[in-house]
């Protein structure tokens, strides 16, 4: 199931947007993808304490089957095939169903080079 593909260090995802249709899903990507850039050109990105000082520095990844499910955990894992050396994915935007199916396979969770803390809303 796309296991082998997880050779990086296990990584966080800052944040896990889940919204109800791939339409809304792909707004939503765009407009988080607008505001990264919007602070980090303002100065205002800092993740854990690293001031951000690149939009290429903070990936947001889209989840909801516009790609196909192994090239969404090929920009999981910051794996494209434009850059082998791409950002490391902080915030994903999913559907309900994408996300289970990337969970089911193992590309989100322990073990897979990406994990996720429980957060409140």
């Amino acid at each position: 199931h796309g296991r082998g593909m997880h050779a990086r260090a296990s990584q966080r995802l800052v944040c896990i947007v889940l919204v109800p249709t791939r339409d809304l899903a792909v707004q939503v990507h765009g407009v988080i993808e607008d505001l990264v850039r919007k602070c980090i050109s303002d100065g205002d990105a800092d993740v854990d304490g690293k001031q951000m000082r690149s939009p290429t520095e903070v990936g947001v990844a889209l989840m909801a089957g516009v790609a196909s499910i192994e090239e969404e955990a090929r920009q999981l894992l910051g794996a494209t095939a434009s850059s082998a050396a791409a950002p490391r994915v902080m915030v994903a935007v999913a559907t309900p169903g994408r996300l289970r199916s990337h969970l089911d396979r193992g590309h989100i969770g322990p073990g897979s080079g990406y994990t996720t803390s429980a957060a409140a809303a």
